[in-house]
């Protein structure tokens, strides 16, 4: 059985049951995103050698007895989350070297519930952004086409849904991080409504910056070039290609 569009509620249920491992549910997911990341890019940094360890660790505690709500899961975590051992940038190319000591409170709880973290998804540069492009890990692409976008700044975790590379991905949203993500590229593998239709797929705009009257770096800012017609229905270059 292919289990890599099942929920997380459905592969604890299996996991409990024994109809199977949290090794095998990993070794799945990885290697889909073998397979197929190369085309969307929403992993931009892997952790599978901790994620198979751990993994192998979740089936010995089942085996003792053990239960928690995400036990031998596998799942993602947007890049801004601090995961021990692994860079956090938020994008930014300065901070490529930043490797946090801990993990976030996020990660702790994820882990704690007994979840296993795959990697670390994709964003924009400060998650500031309706699209995931930056220059230390490129452009996450959408899972439907890859000549659109999977939305920002969640859109790492969102193209990750989409492709079956893990059960969960945390993110985050202020302003439409995850809402923008969700409508681009999260396909519904589930039972779809009458009349369902496949979200749409926002074209990448170009961007410029502006110009400001500080000679600062941080006080440039970026805004989009407006749109002629519907963004979801126009192929616009691609300034990060």
């Amino acid at each position: 059985m292919e289990w890599i569009f099942q929920t997380a509620e459905e592969l604890a249920t299996a996991l409990r049951a024994g109809e199977v491992t949290s090794a095998e549910l990993t070794d799945e997911a990885i290697a889909r995103i073998e397979r197929d990341d190369k085309a969307v890019n929403a992993i931009c940094v892997p952790d599978f050698d901790r994620a198979r360890a751990a993994a192998r660790g979740a089936d010995r505690a089942r085996a003792r007895g053990e239960d928690r709500p995400l036990l031998g899961v596998p799942v993602t975590v947007k890049e801004s989350y601090d995961i021990a051992g692994l860079p956090t940038t938020w994008g930014m190319p300065p901070h490529r070297d930043h490797l946090p000591a801990e993990d976030a409170v996020q990660v702790s709880r994820l882990r704690a519930a007994g979840a296993v973290v795959l990697g670390k998804t994709n964003v924009p540069v400060g998650l500031q952004d309706i699209q995931s492009f930056n220059e230390l890990y490129g452009t996450t692409n959408n899972p439907w086409d890859h000549s659109r976008t999977s939305g920002g700044s969640s859109g790492g975790s969102a193209a990750a849904l989409a492709s079956g590379f893990g059960a969960l991905s945390i993110g985050s949203d202020i302003a439409g991080s995850l809402r923008t993500p969700h409508i681009s590229a999260v396909s519904t593998h589930t039972s779809r409504p009458s009349g369902w239709r496949r979200p749409v797929a926002w074209s990448r705009r170009p961007r410029r910056r502006c110009r400001s009257t500080s000679t600062s770096p941080s006080s440039a800012r970026w805004r989009a070039v407006p749109a002629t017609s519907r963004c979801c229905s126009t192929s616009w270059p691609d300034r990060t290609r």
